[in-house]
Order: C-alpha cells, then sequence, then structure tokens
C-alpha cells in the first residue's frame, strides 16, 4: 500500500469514527428521559423481565415462555430476555436497563448497516450512509424505547450482514451462524413469522440459481434457523388450532388468550398499499414513532427513495432478464416482501409493524441519490462536448455535481441539528402527557403510606402494570389471572364513577376530557394534592 493510500485510508477511518461515535451518542444521551415515561406495552415487557431474572417465570406464572401473553394479545420475548440478563448482572430495574438492550442492537446494527453499503455501494456511498444511519430520525428513535416489535429493524439488518458474509466468505460455518441471528431474529416481532420468512425463501431461490450458493450451504442455513424457529411454529399451531399449551422443565409454549391469527386479510390491499408507502415515508399518528416535521427519513429523502425504489425495481428487472446477477437484489426483494405484508394487516398498517421495511428503504434513498448523481454527471459531460450555449455556461461551472451533493448534505445537516434540538429539548414535554405512556409511580405509593392514613381504598387510572413493576411485585404473590387485573391488595385500576371521601386517588395526567374532569370533580370536593412526576395523588386528611 502506498503513501498516499495509508492517508486516505486514515482519513476514512477518522470519518467512520466520527459518525459512529454520533450514531452512539444519539442512541445512548438521555436514554432514561426521551422518550418521556414508558410505553405501556414497554412497561409490561419490563414486568415480564423483572420476573424472569428473578422467578424464571412470566407475570402469569408460564416458566421460560417463548413467547409472552402481556396483556392477552401477545408479545414477542427476545427483549424481555434481554432486559432480564441486564437486571440479572445489575440487580436493577429503571428506565436504563429497561431501554439499553434496544440501543445496544440499533448501535450493532447501525454497524452492519454501514458495512452492507460499503459492500454493495462502496466505499463513498459506506462513508455517506454512516452519517445518515446516525442521523436519520426512525433510526435514532424506534431503539430508544422498549418496544418489543421495533428489534425485528436491528435484528434483521444484523442478519443480512451475517448473511451475506456467508455467500461473500463461502464457508458453511458462516450460514450456520446466519442461521442462527435469522432464527433469534423471528423472537422479536410475529408479522417477522411471514416478512422474514418469504424474504428469505425468495433471496436462497434467488441466490441458487444464479449459483452463488449452493444447496450444501442453504441446508447448512436453514437447519439451525428452523431449529430455534421451531418453538414459535408450535406455539402458531396451538393457538390456531385452540390446543394445550407445552411445558416442560426448559420452558413453556403458552396458549395466548386474545391470539390475533386474523391480523392477515385480504380485502384492504389497495387502501393498505397506500398507507403503507405513506407511512413509511412520513409518519403515522403514534408521535412515538416519526414526526409531522422530520419524517421518518426527512421530508428530501422522500424523492430519492421514490425514485430509488423504481429504479432500483427497473435495474432488477433488467438483470434478471440479461441472466446476470445484482448485489443489490436481496433490497428489492426485502422492501417488496414487508410492503406486500403491509397491504395484508387488518386494522391497517402503521410505522412500527412496518419497521422490517427500512433498511431496505434507506438502501432505496442511496440508491436514488447515486442514480441522480451519476445522471447529473453524464448529463454534464454530454453538454460540456456539445457546448451548448446557455447550458453549457450553467453545466460547465467546475464540478458542479460535487457542488450539488454538498448542498443536499448541507440541508441533511441542518435537517439532523434541528431534529436533534427538538428530539431532546422540547419533545418530552410537546407531546405530554404522551399517548400510552406512564411512569411508575412508587414515589406516590410511598407516600401514601407515609403521609395519608390508611385507606379504605386506593383508585388509579394507570394500568397496574405501572404500580406492579414500580413496586417489584412477587408475580407469586400478584397472581394475575390471564385476562389482567383490575385490583390488588387495596389498589383498584379504575376510577369509580362517584367519588368516596375516605379513598384515595392516583390520577395520571392525560389528554382525556373525562380525567380533566374528573381532577376538578375532586379539588371541588376538597382533596388535598401531592404531585409527582405525572401523578396526582388526591386525599382527604
Amino acid at each position: 500500500m502506498s503513501k498516499i493510500e495509508q492517508q486516505i485510508l486514515g482519513k476514512r477511518k477518522v470519518v467512520y469514527f466520527i459518525f459512529f461515535s454520533l450514531a452512539v451518542f444519539m442512541h445512548l444521551y438521555k436514554l432514561a428521559d426521551v422518550p418521556y415515561g414508558l410505553h405501556i406495552d414497554e412497561a409490561g415487557m419490563a414486568y415480564d423481565a423483572y420476573c424472569l431474572a428473578n422467578y424464571s417465570v412470566d407475570r402469569y406464572l408460564n416458566h421460560n415462555p417463548i413467547y409472552l401473553i402481556n396483556f392477552g394479545g401477545g408479545q414477542s420475548a427476545l427483549l424481555a430476555y434481554l432486559v432480564a440478563g441486564l437486571i440479572k448482572l445489575t440487580g436493577n430495574v429503571n428506565h436504563w436497563i429497561i431501554r439499553l438492550p434496544g440501543a445496544i442492537i440499533g448501535i450493532i446494527s447501525y454497524v452492519a448497516g454501514v458495512n452492507i453499503i460499503r459492500k454493495c455501494m462502496g466505499e463513498k456511498w459506506g462513508m455517506l450512509s454512516s452519517f445518515f444511519l446516525a442521523s436519520f430520525p426512525y433510526f435514532i428513535m424506534q431503539s430508544r424505547f422498549g418496544l418489543d416489535c421495533n428489534l425485528l429493524l436491528g435484528m434483521s439488518t444484523i442478519a443480512l450482514w451475517l448473511l451475506l458474509n456467508a455467500k461473500d466468505k463461502n464457508k458453511y460455518l458462516f450460514f450456520v451462524i446466519a442461521g442462527v441471528a435469522w432464527g433469534i431474529c423471528y423472537y422479536t416481532y410475529a408479522l417477522s413469522f411471514i416478512g422474514n420468512t418469504v424474504f428469505l425463501v425468495l433471496l436462497l431461490i434467488y441466490w441458487l440459481c444464479t449459483k452463488k450458493i449452493t444447496w450444501k450451504q442453504a441446508f447448512f442455513f436453514c437447519i439451525p434457523l428452523s431449529l430455534i424457529a421451531l418453538p414459535l411454529l408450535l406455539m402458531i399451531i396451538i393457538n390456531t388450532f385452540d390446543l394445550p399449551q407445552i411445558e416442560n422443565w426448559l420452558f413453556t409454549i403458552p396458549r395466548i388468550p386474545e391470539y390475533r391469527g386474523g391480523d392477515i386479510i385480504f380485502t384492504e390491499i389497495w387502501s393498505n398499499l397506500l398507507e403503507s408507502i405513506k407511512v413509511i415515508l412520513t409518519n403515522d399518528w403514534l408521535s412515538y414513532n416519526a414526526f409531522e416535521k422530520y419524517y421518518t427519513m426527512y421530508g428530501i429523502s422522500i424523492i430519492f427513495a421514490v425514485i430509488g425504489s423504481i429504479m432500483l425495481l427497473v435495474d432488477m428487472v433488467k438483470t434478471l432478464f440479461r441472466k446476470e446477477y445484482s448485489v443489490h437484489m436481496p433490497f428489492l426483494i426485502l422492501l417488496l416482501t414487508y410492503l406486500m405484508l403491509g397491504t395484508l394487516l387488518n386494522g391497517g398498517p402503521n410505522i412500527n409493524r412496518l419497521n422490517g421495511i427500512f433498511f431496505a428503504l434507506f438502501y432505496s434513498v442511496l440508491y436514488g441519490m447515486r442514480y441522480l448523481y451519476t445522471g447529473l454527471k453524464k448529463v454534464i459531460n454530454k453538454y460540456n462536448s456539445t457546448k451548448c450555449s446557455i447550458i453549457h455556461v450553467v453545466l460547465s461551472v467546475s464540478n458542479i455535481e460535487k457542488k450539488i451533493a454538498l448542498i443536499v448534505i448541507l440541508i441533511y445537516v441542518l435537517n439532523f441539528i434541528s431534529f436533534a434540538e427538538y428530539y431532546f429539548m422540547k419533545y418530552p414535554t410537546d407531546i405530554y402527557p404522551q399517548r400510552f405512556f406512564a411512569d411508575t409511580f412508587k414515589d406516590v405509593t410511598d407516600y401514601i403510606e407515609i403521609n395519608t392514613g390508611e385507606p379504605k381504598v386506593v383508585y388509579t387510572n394507570a394500568s397496574y402494570i405501572y404500580y406492579f413493576l414500580g413496586e417489584r411485585l412477587d408475580p407469586y404473590d400478584a397472581n394475575i389471572p390471564q385476562e389482567g387485573t383490575r385490583d390488588y391488595w387495596k389498589y383498584v385500576f379504575e376510577l369509580p364513577h362517584d367519588i368516596e371521601a375516605s379513598a384515595i386517588y392516583v390520577i395520571r395526567e392525560t389528554w382525556e376530557d373525562n380525567i380533566k374532569e374528573y381532577i376538578n370533580r375532586l379539588e371541588e370536593a376538597g382533596f388535598e394534592k401531592y404531585k409527582s412526576g405525572m401523578f396526582r395523588c388526591y386525599y382527604k386528611k
């Protein structure tokens, strides 16, 4: 390697290190505080993780379940086991511990994503991706709170990186490792059962037909994947055909009371397709998925994503007709697979339900950028050779395509600065109180025990899960029925219509008018107020 090549390599390493440091910062800074509070499914996962770490059962006393019941509809278990491992290791349960596994997987998937782009598009686009993956809103937001399904994006990106490496290394061990990773990926989100399976089948068929892998390599990949995914397949069979759950000394394959086998429908395909395209390019109605001002990847990315997706499809069709292999085909398959899945979702698609599509969409953004950049260079060269009047004068400016590229990058930088300021400084209060988020209220329960005497009952509009998590209740003592619980000890997790003078009321602040009206009734009745976090405690001395 020449001295100049060494200098170039050294500069590239500096660039990669700077943007990696930015990615780490964006994933970990104020992790416990932004977003504010815990999503209700995040709290459910966290309490199950606490139970698993200390008692090897979930909240419903199922021994090491391969799928969680949560509030009856089910919840993927991978995140809970990762959090349980941290709880076991540290002995703590707090917001930081609850959210750290998702952030770490987000950081690892950042590294995987950059390396995928380097492998498939080259070093220049790899460096550009190292900035974009560290700064695009959705890649930051989705890994900063413990929603189990959000792990699909990170884990599938890591698994794809391992599978692409296995193909290139051409060694059986790498295919085994990739198979393990994809098997684990099924434990991130139920929709991956369909999405990932269709994607992998199509990808393996493509690689086999183009002779990029052998049947033996495919076998070494599929065996560990199948073995790891087998318990989930049994879970689907048990809940589809109403069979008894399976329990053994190692794990439980549970019955899910409100099993959502009907999430796939075939009657809303066109409307769901349009909605899928809208939400992945812009935002949905959930502010914790994307902001209306910044969208999933900033507004400027829409044009690149649309052009990139179209040209990716066109170019891949051309390679198929020419019977040529393309390194870009896996990303078109992944994009189309999850877009197809979005058309079949009962209740319509939203961003977190389609989170498995976002690395393929990101690839399309870069593909669109590259197509426009190379196309602009061709146009400039053409007019420079013909010396066409005014157009020639405009296009003959030195390195005009690079100047335009710098302007585009500057727009992204300004968008990122604005987003980061909003996300960390304004977002927690701007959306407060955020729908589906609350917090544990142990400070309030401690206050009640010390300062308010012995009430007959404590009423609260918060879910039981926030109380159970805050108090670190023994699941054997809690003894929660599978349909959930409305009361525990002296706590009732709903507000009565009539106000009782001897009761205590713990009110979570919400945007709902009926709760505001209820608070007014308590204050008019002469109740004292103690405020902690998002909770107000009303009582009479």
